[in-house]
């Protein structure tokens, strides 16, 4: 299967889709209406009162809305990583991690707000690597700011990206302090269109439901037994992508070994996703598996015998089979 993969040809990307439609069809058959969690943001209340469930009386629209977003976020990821060479050959890798492994948790099959948040940290990781290439970064830079803000009123846990966001400005530009303005102003804009509705709209005492908050607790690791399997299966290929990817990336040239050191910073500030607030893990585990599945694409291209990885890979699907429709 990974060598099949490895050449970036139509019909793979077409086989890629069949197999992510066919892994998720237990959602299809069974589709669930996106609802309100504690994380939460005021935005996706919103967006979720006024807009979503117009179409509760259409339910399979959510996984397959939710799907088409997964596999574009996918394909537009793997372009990017075969264009900037973050491996030395092109290949679809990084699509069939994705689509396999977003399809272990049912969280991840619906218009979660923290699926609509990926969107934002796919956009993000593209332009903050792209960053070093642009003399001219700061319209980029307030764009980037802006959506991460209301990132955080989807889902409250994303505020944690603005950590993100300046790591990368480390990484990738030279210090410049109007920079970290832009960034500051551009991540309050949303938080001030907000409070300017609610005020001109007589509705000021829902003015700190708007404002940015985030707690930390304990997470809560599984609800059933079969959750700590589905943990070690993904964490399995991370930690061996992470180690293949920390010893190949010494060979490469300036870009791809940033880019890759900011994969790691992001994965690091990831893991507080896990500890804002007491809720269920794989409720945020999909803010992480972007850069999650950059090192399960790693997993996947790196070893010299593929025996190993391409025997994961059909057992993470029999896996899947399973345990939808056995």
């Amino acid at each position: 299967m990974i060598r099949f993969f490895s050449t970036s040809h139509p019909v793979n990307i077409l086989l890629l889709f069949l197999l992510g439609i066919i892994i998720r069809i237990p959602f299809l058959i069974s589709p669930e209406i996106p609802v309100n969690n504690v994380l939460s943001g005021t935005l996706y209340a919103v967006l979720n009162s006024e807009f979503l469930s117009q179409f509760s009386s259409y339910p399979i629209l959510f996984p397959l809305l939710a799907y088409l977003i997964i596999f574009i976020q996918a394909l537009s990821l793997n372009g990017f990583i075969n264009n900037q060479k973050l491996f030395p050959a092109p290949n679809l890798l990084f699509v069939l991690s994705y689509i396999v492994f977003t399809a272990f948790i049912p969280e991840w099959n619906t218009l979660s707000a923290q699926l609509l948040v990926t969107i934002v940290i796919t956009i993000l990781i593209q332009k903050m690597i792209l960053a070093s290439q642009k003399a001219q970064f700061a319209n980029d830079l307030f764009i980037l700011a802006f959506i991460t803000g209301a990132a955080s009123l989807l889902y409250k846990p994303s505020l944690l990206l603005i950590a993100v966001l300046y790591t990368g400005l480390l990484i990738f530009r030279p210090f410049r302090f109007a920079d970290w303005i832009i960034v500051l102003f551009g991540f309050s804009l949303p938080y001030y269109f907000g409070l300017s509705y609610l005020y001109i709209s007589d509705k000021w005492d829902m003015a700190a439901s708007i404002a940015p908050y985030i707690s930390f607790g304990s997470p809560i690791i599984f609800r059933k037994s079969e959750d700590i399997i589905n943990l070690l299966l993904i964490a399995i290929p991370v930690i061996s992508g992470f180690f293949f990817a920390r010893k190949y990336a010494v060979r490469m040239v300036v870009l791809p070994r940033k880019a890759w050191a900011f994969l790691s910073f992001f994965l690091f500030f990831g893991t507080l996703f896990f500890f804002a607030g007491s809720v269920y893990v794989f409720d945020t585990l999909i803010l992480m598996m972007v850069p999650l599945s950059f090192f399960i694409t790693a997993f996947l291209y790196y070893p010299a015998v593929k025996f190993f990885p391409s025997l994961y890979i059909w057992l993470m699907v029999g896996f899947l089979f399973v345990k939808h429709f056995l």
